[in-house]
């Protein structure tokens, strides 16, 4: 008969943050998730659009956009 071991769970309480206009940030432990809608539709006259350069930079989590 195989031993078996016993694993204790624990479960983090998970954060959920709102982020500006649309995005979310989840934290759970150590661990982070971003959901922000992105695009780059230069013909947006009505707000900010990122750069191709700050899009890449957020995509690739580079600083200092590293969450």
């Amino acid at each position: 008969m195989k031993k078996t071991e016993n694993f204790a769970l624990n479960f983090a309480p998970t954060k959920i943050t709102c982020v500006a206009n649309e995005g979310f940030l989840i934290e759970n432990n150590s661990k982070k998730i971003l959901i922000y809608a992105l695009f780059n539709d230069n013909t947006i006259t009505y707000l900010d659009v990122p750069t191709t350069e700050i899009l890449d930079e957020i995509i690739h989590s580079k600083n200092p956009l590293k969450i």
